[in-house]
């Protein structure tokens, strides 16, 4: 029987996700979404994506952010993060998918919206992660076994936020401040202990 690593039954689905990817995020760059007004359309696909994948998700976290978490036997945890919102910018970059879209902003202003800081490859990044997480947990050919653990994806709404925003502000603080949110949100399943925390950025 053919064994292999449990790195490799991570990465094994790769090719198979990258089409959704980059569909999802063509999506996401061509229909922007400011802070505290992803609920409209990121959050809903997020939440739809991570039920697919067997995550229990809880959605409207701070307002409109989504945790999903899928545990897999006793193992420890991996927390995975990203921001989803966008900026208050006109698009000039002439891509088909590029954004064309106003939007009235918190003090009543129409503004133009753009994901100018990668926030929407941040979502197809971690959506890509949590498929691949999750395809990985059924592998039975691994070398030592299946990865057996909890995976906590976070979807941040605010990237730049402000100190009255600690429910979500608390997700980027630090391991154990992470645990202490998750938990705080009573998610049943309590993603302890919390081994790695990873968040990426592009911009």
């Amino acid at each position: 029987m053919v064994t292999i690593s449990r790195s490799a039954s991570v990465l094994a689905g790769l090719g198979g996700i990258r089409g959704w990817q980059e569909e999802l995020y063509r999506d996401l760059h061509q229909h922007p979404e400011l802070a505290h007004q992803e609920h409209h359309h990121t959050a809903g696909i997020v939440a739809g994506r991570l039920r697919a994948a067997g995550f229990a998700v809880h959605e409207g976290i701070g307002g409109t952010g989504v945790i999903g978490v899928r545990a897999n036997g006793d193992g420890s945890a991996v927390l995975l993060r990203a921001d989803m919102d966008a900026l208050p910018i006109r698009e000039a970059t002439g891509l088909l998918y590029a954004s064309t879209v106003t939007v009235a902003d918190a003090a009543g202003d129409e503004v133009p919206v753009m994901h100018a800081c990668g926030h929407d490859v941040h979502v197809a990044c971690l959506l890509g992660a949590a498929q691949l997480l999750a395809d990985a947990a059924e592998h039975t050919d691994v070398v030592g076994g299946a990865i057996e653990g909890s995976s906590t994806a976070v979807f941040r709404r605010l990237h730049r936020w402000a100190k009255s925003d600690s429910r979500m502000r608390a997700t980027a603080a630090g391991t154990s401040t992470v645990a202490a949110t998750v938990a705080s949100f009573d998610l049943g399943q309590r993603p302890e202990p919390i081994r790695r925390a990873l968040s990426n950025h592009v911009e």
